[in-house]
């Protein structure tokens, strides 16, 4: 539609209306110019009548409220020249329908975090900062007892600054994050209005409600409106847009949706525009309201789960270092603590004789005892660092190299934790798809006669076209299958199946399961005889026939060469499509029309009818889009089907696609989005499981669908593709957005763009997910092994030893080794993507039994060297022992990763053969070599000694052992993943 269509919209507003208007605004601003405006007059239409009319979007709606003259005089705009502009209209405007500031201002507006000092605050309220912060206080009071005012505050300086990194991190992140939004939330773009006649540049805040703006290609869409005319507009939320395989369609595509909403982009074209909401009350914003206050920054699954796992072993371990320093303490007040080289001698009755000498007494074990408190509450901040960033650190790594494989896949990751967490999802809430596109042109094979028609009956006579229209809509009924012909004979042949029973009788006789006639006749029409309308299986038509109409109207006998044909015809439909229903007809006189519905049985054979044509039925959507959903059934993955269409539109999409069972009772599973929306939330949240299908959905029925299917504990994906999907993509866990040209409001707040937008790309990145996931399971179990084991071979052996067996240093040596050296070894390569997408948990139990297993023997094994490596290796002093347990440990965890590769299964040579991961093989090799290099070069650092051949290989095989002790386990303790 081009320039006509656009003077045909606008037409001439009549004068008196434009007049009225004039006066009443003049009049209005003269009260306001003498004080006389006590109160904000009002508008003919209020702003919950605009609302409801934009979300119709429809012309019909539209149209029964006046049009867009109508709607444009109740807002006091004239559509040529717009509104007066004059501040005091302006300000009414505001007063009585808000004013053009989004939720995302005021939110950012309104936060307290402005000031750094605020932001630092809210994070040393942290539980775990707090018996952080107690630990260094202990551990300072220690050192200054030990070494002195000057020493001891050096010693806890280093700690609190170790404890600082930990809180301070994260806090610094947040801080510039809120900046940068603060700033982007000031940034107000110019767009043009009319207003006195004129274009003005106005910024984005100064848009009220009533003013006509001007788009042009590559403008985005400021507020809510109503399309008032434009040539060629085209937006990126348009469906017809973004189904159309990259091709824009030659065609005005404003024809059936006026209504345009805030955050749309302009792709072509241009247009003019009333406003009819502003900032809050547009439909957008409304949505984004009832999102939780904790999802302005949405967190993944994955992250939740860490986050979770966190915590928890923080607080054991903070719980067990507490009890351990105060077991310290009390030591240091014991008599027998073994600090110094003999026991103080007591009083006869067994107590100290004096107060001075008990304080004198506990000086000296302070100070016996305060150096290695420090470098517990030292190595105890670099546990938690580690926990905290170390994991994150590692996962990023694994994310990041997963999100590579997902752009092979035909997607775009946008939240990168995202990729870990798209394996738990169990429910998909999806509209339509490039392959989930109900199109036409795809659902039939039609024959006419025995001439073969293509997607358009463009050339075929209007006599036959009629006569095919009465057939179809004569014989159709309300049957799943009739349902897709009668879907295509309204698109191709504008068959109003309604309108027809309005003025028509139509008589059904001799019904079967092969065949059945229709007697058909127009209302008052007497000097029409009926028409005998058949329809069944082609090869009983076919026999009823003697004659047949080509596409030019006209008949032609129906001989023996003409029924092989069409016999040939028949046998070729039926190999490819579902079903195949022809259609024949015959003119009945009066007298015949009276045997018709009087006998019961008559012989087809003897009618003599024409063949009219023949339909194969086919379903629509490529096998690829069955199977990803036969896959999604398989592995218990819940698909809802949410749109806009009617009831029976929805239902044909669901049962060509395979989300309903043509033979199921699917009365519970088929809702109206409106019978949802007015439920209770008690009644919504029973119904949500068993519905399948939605129709006439709006957007915000979509995300009052996830919303109860979050409450229910399902973690829910979305799909979709315009600005009004914007609130369910970012309540979901996780946001699919169809397409790469789709909304870009809609891309800020999707986690995952499917470049190609086909529902099968979908299922393909679950099963990948999937691959994602168990790869992360992984690396947990790596750091997790590392971890526990280094906390408890500190935990058990300091009470006794009075210092730690692993130095600071020695663990954060490790911890980046493997988050980083580790994390890499087993990103790649990702496992081939399984056939189902079943949801499983971050950390299972059998992730647990191969963590608990290698734990105890690392544990078991250094604690022996620790205590009895004098015995055990000779000439072996307390430094040596040291570099030993140290060397044993890290050698120990290069075993574990290699156990690590495979979680359940025994054989970890399985898949991919080790040898042939050359990159898997590298980095064990540079673990080796650096390895190497600490122990040999770097002893000053590890207060160690350098180690002989002898003691590399009592380290190699304590290491080596924890690959049979690994693999037996699998083999002996093993639970289904699921």
């Amino acid at each position: 539609m081009g320039k006509e269509t656009s003077n045909s919209v606008q037409s001439q507003v009549p004068e008196e209306t434009i007049n009225s208007f004039q006066s009443r605004v003049s009049e209005e601003t003269l009260d306001d110019e003498k004080g006389h405006d006590d109160e904000v007059p009002s508008f003919s239409i209020d702003k919950e009548m605009l609302a409801k009319l934009v979300e119709d979007n429809s012309f019909t709606s539209l149209h029964q409220s006046g049009g867009i003259h109508g709607i444009a005089a109740a807002l006091e705009t004239i559509l040529e020249t717009g509104i007066s502009g004059q501040e005091m209209d302006l300000q009414r405007r505001r007063e009585v329908f808000g004013s053009n500031l989004n939720v995302k201002d005021n939110s950012l507006l309104n936060k307290k975090l402005g000031h750094f000092r605020g932001v630092i605050v809210d994070s040393i309220k942290d539980t775990t900062v707090i018996l952080l912060l107690c630990c260094a206080i202990l551990s300072l009071v220690l050192g200054i007892k030990r070494n002195g005012f000057e020493e001891g505050i050096l010693d806890g300086a280093i700690v609190f600054a170790v404890i600082s990194g930990v809180a301070c991190i994260s806090t610094i992140v947040k801080f510039l994050t809120y900046q940068r939004n603060k700033k982007l939330s000031r940034r107000t773009k110019a767009v043009t209005v009319i207003r006195d006649g004129r274009e003005q540049q106005v910024g984005v805040p100064e848009v009220v409600v009533g003013d006509i703006i001007c788009l042009n290609t590559g403008d985005q869409v400021p507020a809510d409106g109503l399309f008032v005319h434009g040539q060629e507009l085209k937006l990126d939320e348009d469906e017809k847009y973004n189904m159309d395989n990259g091709i824009v369609r030659d065609c005005f595509i404003r024809d059936e949706i006026p209504s345009m909403f805030t955050g749309a982009k302009v792709v072509g074209g241009d247009c003019r525009m009333l406003v009819t909401a502003v900032g809050e009350n547009t439909e957008t914003n409304k949505m984004m309201k009832l999102l939780k206050s904790n999802q302005q920054n949405k967190e993944s699954k994955l992250q939740i789960e860490v986050d979770k796992m966190n915590s928890r072993i923080e607080k054991i371990w903070l719980s067990l270092s507490l009890l351990v320093l105060a077991v310290q303490v009390l030591r240091c007040f014991t008599w027998d603590t073994g600090c110094g080289d003999q026991s103080p001698d007591p009083d006869p009755k067994g107590v100290k004789n004096t107060v001075q000498e008990i304080v004198a007494e506990a000086t000296k074990i302070f100070r016996k005892q305060g150096g290695s408190l420090n470098r517990y509450v030292e190595m105890l901040s670099m546990l938690v660092l580690v926990t905290r960033d170390g994991l994150p650190l590692g996962l990023l790594i694994s994310l990041a190299y997963a999100s590579k494989q997902f752009i092979s896949s035909g997607a775009k990751v946008r939240n990168l934790p995202v990729c870990g967490s798209i394996s738990l999802v169990t429910t998909i809430c999806t509209a339509k798809s490039s392959d989930l596109y109900l199109d036409h042109a795809k659902m039939i094979d039609f024959r006419i006669g025995v001439d073969n028609v293509e997607k358009s009956l463009t050339g075929v006579n209007v006599d036959v076209l009629n006569a095919l229209r009465e057939a179809i809509g004569a014989t159709s009924s309300d049957s799943a299958d009739d349902h897709s012909l009668l879907f295509w004979a309204k698109e191709v042949l504008d068959v109003d199946r309604e309108k027809m029973k309005k003025n028509c009788i139509i008589e059904a006789f001799d019904i079967d399961e092969n065949r059945a006639g229709f007697l058909l006749k127009w209302n008052g029409c007497d000097n029409i005889s009926a028409i005998m309308y058949w329809k069944g299986s082609p090869e009983i038509i076919l026999s009823m026939c003697a004659h047949y109409v080509d596409i030019n109207g006209a008949l032609q006998t129906l001989d023996e060469p003409k029924r092989v044909v069409l016999k040939q015809i028949i046998e070729d439909i039926t190999d490819d499509s579902l079903r195949c229903i022809a259609f024949a007809s015959k003119k009945v006189k009066e007298k015949e029309e009276e045997g018709v519905k009087e006998d019961e049985e008559i012989e087809p054979t003897d009618r003599g009818l024409i063949w009219l044509g023949l339909a194969g039925l086919k379903n629509p959507y490529a096998s690829e889009a069955k199977q990803a959903i036969e896959v999604c059934g398989e592995s218990e993955i819940k698909i809802k089907l949410v749109l806009e269409d009617d009831v029976k539109t929805a239902i044909l999409m669901a049962i060509n696609s395979g989300i309903l069972d043509r033979e199921e009772d699917n009365k519970e599973a088929v809702v109206e989005a409106s019978v949802f929306r007015n439920s209770s939330e008690e009644a919504r949240l029973l119904m949500v499981d068993k519905i399948r299908v939605m129709a006439n959905a709006s957007p915000l029925d979509k995300l009052l669908m996830v919303k109860c299917l979050k409450q229910k504990g399902e973690v829910v994906a979305v799909t979709g593709m315009c600005t009004r999907d914007s609130p369910s993509l970012k309540e979901a866990d996780v946001g699919f957005l169809m397409g790469e040209r789709s909304a870009e409001v809609a891309k800020e707040n999707s986690d995952i763009i499917i470049l190609d937008n086909k529902f099968a790309t979908i299922v393909d990145i679950l099963k990948l997910g999937r691959s994602v996931s168990n790869n992360i399971r992984k690396f947990i179990q790596l750091h997790l092994t590392v971890n526990i084991a280094a906390f408890t071979i500190n935990l058990v052996a300091t009470p006794f030893l009075g210092e730690v067996p692993i130095q600071t240093f020695q663990l954060l040596w490790v911890n980046v080794v493997m988050d980083i050296l580790g994390a890499l070894a087993l990103a790649a390569p990702i496992s081939p993507p399984a056939r189902h997408v079943n949801a499983t948990p971050l950390i299972t139990k059998n992730v647990w039994r191969n963590i608990v297993v290698q734990v105890l023997y690392q544990v078991s094994v250094l604690l022996t060297i620790q205590f009895k490596g004098k015995e055990l290796l000779l000439h072996a002093n307390q430094m040596i022992l040291k570099a030993i347990v140290f060397n044993s440990f890290v050698l120990c965890q290069v075993f574990v990763l290699m156990n690590a590769r495979e979680i359940e299964k025994p054989n970890i040579l399985e898949g991919k053969r080790l040898h042939q991961n050359l990159r898997f093989l590298v980095i064990l090799g540079l673990i080796f070599i650096l390895q190497i290099a600490i122990i040999e070069i770097v002893t000053t650092v590890t207060q160690g000694k350098r180690l002989n051949i002898k003691q590399w290989c009592v380290c190699t095989g304590i290491a080596v052992m924890s690959q049979p002790i690994g693999l037996v386990t699998k083999w002996i303790i093993s639970w289904p993943e699921c």
